[in-house]
Protein backbone atom coordinates (compact mmCIF):
# COMPACT_ATOMS: atom_id res chain seq x y z
CA UNK A 1 0.00 0.00 0.00
CA UNK A 2 1.45 3.35 -1.04
CA UNK A 3 1.48 6.49 1.08
CA UNK A 4 -1.04 8.00 -1.34
CA UNK A 5 -3.44 5.07 -0.89
CA UNK A 6 -3.07 5.23 2.89
CA UNK A 7 -3.77 8.97 2.83
CA UNK A 8 -6.84 8.39 0.70
CA UNK A 9 -8.06 5.70 3.11
CA UNK A 10 -7.65 7.93 6.16
CA UNK A 11 -9.47 10.74 4.36
CA UNK A 12 -12.37 8.40 3.58
CA UNK A 13 -12.43 7.17 7.19
CA UNK A 14 -12.36 10.76 8.47
CA UNK A 15 -15.20 11.72 6.15
CA UNK A 16 -17.24 8.73 7.32
CA UNK A 17 -16.55 9.55 10.98
CA UNK A 18 -17.50 13.19 10.43
CA UNK A 19 -20.72 12.10 8.72
CA UNK A 20 -21.63 9.84 11.64
CA UNK A 21 -20.84 12.60 14.14
CA UNK A 22 -22.94 15.08 12.14
CA UNK A 23 -25.85 12.64 12.15
CA UNK A 24 -25.57 12.28 15.93
CA UNK A 25 -25.32 16.05 16.49
CA UNK A 26 -27.33 17.96 13.87
CA UNK A 27 -26.62 21.29 15.60
CA UNK A 28 -22.94 20.93 14.64
CA UNK A 29 -23.72 20.30 10.96
CA UNK A 30 -23.41 24.01 10.11
CA UNK A 31 -20.10 24.20 11.99
CA UNK A 32 -18.65 21.27 10.06
CA UNK A 33 -19.91 22.67 6.75
CA UNK A 34 -18.33 26.05 7.51
CA UNK A 35 -15.04 24.45 8.53
CA UNK A 36 -14.98 22.24 5.43
CA UNK A 37 -15.66 25.23 3.16
CA UNK A 38 -12.91 27.35 4.72
CA UNK A 39 -10.26 24.68 4.06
Amino acid sequence: MTIYDRGKMTLLEKAKNNKEREDKTPCLRAFYARRRRSK
